[in-house]
């Protein structure tokens, strides 16, 4: 770094330091060389990392930065494998949002408002205690991806077809623009579509049109009773065709979908005596009742590990119901609509899912591997059969928000797209807008 810009460099962080604090402000060699790697790969590193804890300060830090024309980085929960805030030339501040956690519950008007900071495992342990939900609940590494990092990468991994993705489960949000003005997005706090719909700007933006602060979700009562179904498919044209099928009935509250690959993600790294107590104790804990927990856990150790390995592709999913009759009439009626296309599969992966839906993040994740992901939440034809496709993911549809990505100022920090893949994702994304244009070409 030259003399005139190491200059400028210590004057932002004194400016910053003065304005958050001593404690807000990280420029320590070892922790800025840390907070350059999302869960995949490394950038360069930041000038400083701030941690505002109220949204004075935040913006107050954002003028700062904006004055000095340094780009800025917004950072939730840190498990992004996306290059969620990761800025290859470094020299940014990166803005890691984790003290914005608040969480502020309106039962009467069923509205929640939590800070961009809030993890997804903290916000569903204080719902559940009132008996709500949100109707998205966060992705499978809600243990440490935040709602604004969520919003940001339009997180999809427990979304449904009878609720959808992350982004049709926001009211409204509070937003730092790079100017450090405060933008509260919706003319009412119940309704999203009340007027103009500027809350869609901020969702799937990456972190590039502003700094996420809070989010207002909407809640819905817990049900408690609920079924587990799995089933399996020889080809991805038949997975394809139950996918479709499954969001035309709109019955599930949580669907995923696993290639044979990679289906082992979520229980099959779960080795040892230990792991698999563990997992047992959970089932148990949210079985209705023991009776009903003792009956699943023999039915998983009878199956063993050939759930996930029954079908080229396996489809799973979670009914929920306000009593057991109602649970169980809602998956007859997805049984049926599946049974056309798959073969009904032992249900031990959404059993574990429902047990333990915040796995620990290697679960998830997989050991330093980026895919490319699905999920059977939009419509059919154009994307490949009712699965909208991510340059993002992991385990086949396990992909979401868990970084607010992408910088405020500098020239090239937005450019984010197709030649920041890796050279086999883009021949894949190739091939696909190839065949949809033949395909399109043909109509």
């Amino acid at each position: 770094m030259a003399t005139k810009t190491r200059a400028q460099a210590e004057t932002v962080t004194e400016a910053l330091r003065a304005a958050l604090g001593e404690a807000a402000v990280v420029t320590d060699a070892a922790a800025l060389d840390y907070f350059a790697n999302d869960v995949y790969r490394g950038g360069g590193a930041p000038l400083a990392v701030v941690r505002p804890s109220t949204v004075q300060n935040l913006q107050q830090a954002v003028r700062i930065c904006g004055d000095a024309g340094v780009a800025m980085v917004p950072r939730g929960g840190g498990a992004s494998y996306t290059d969620g805030y990761v800025l290859p030339q470094g020299g940014h501040v990166l803005f890691d949002t984790g003290a914005l956690d608040t969480i502020e519950i309106d039962e009467a008007n069923a509205v929640v408002t939590a800070g961009a900071g809030v993890t997804w495992a903290n916000l569903k342990a204080a719902l559940d205690a009132k008996g709500l939900r949100t109707p998205f609940w966060g992705p499978f590494s809600g243990i440490a991806a935040t709602v604004g990092g969520s919003l940001s990468q339009n997180s999809v991994s427990h979304g449904t077809a009878a609720h959808g993705i992350s982004a049709e489960s926001v009211l409204g949000m509070d937003v730092v623009l790079a100017s450090g003005d405060l933008v509260s997005t919706g003319a009412s706090s119940s309704i999203r579509q009340y007027g103009p719909d500027m809350t869609g700007l901020f969702t799937g933006d990456c972190g590039a049109f502003g700094i996420k602060v809070a989010a207002r979700l909407p809640l819905i009562a817990l049900r408690n009773h609920f079924e587990c179904l799995s089933f399996a498919f020889d080809d991805f044209a038949k997975f394809h065709a139950g996918s479709r099928a499954a969001q035309l009935a709109g019955i599930e509250d949580s669907q995923f979908g696993l290639d044979l690959a990679l289906s082992q993600g979520q229980i099959g790294r779960q080795e040892g005596l230990g792991a698999r107590l563990e997992i047992a104790a959970h089932v148990l804990k949210r079985a209705p009742n023991k009776l009903k927990g003792v009956a699943q856990l023999l039915r998983m150790a009878m199956a063993g590990e050939d759930p996930m390995r029954a079908g080229a592709y396996m489809l799973h999913f979670i009914v929920d119901g306000a009593d057991a009759e109602e649970a169980a009439l809602r998956a007859k009626q997805l049984r049926r609509v599946l049974s056309a296309h798959g073969r009904e599969i032992a249900n031990s992966i959404p059993t574990f899912v429902k047990s333990l839906p915040f796995a620990p993040l290697f679960n998830i994740l997989g050991h330093w591997r980026r895919t490319l992901g699905a999920h059977p939440c939009a419509a059919g034809a154009r994307s490949g059969g009712g699965l909208r496709c991510h340059v993002q993911g992991a385990d086949f549809c396990t992909q979401g928000g868990h970084g607010q990505a992408r910088s405020l100022g500098g020239d090239d920090v937005l450019a984010r797209g197709i030649d920041r893949l890796p050279l086999r994702g883009r021949a894949l994304l190739a091939r696909r807008a190839h065949r949809l244009s033949q395909a399109d070409a043909g109509r």
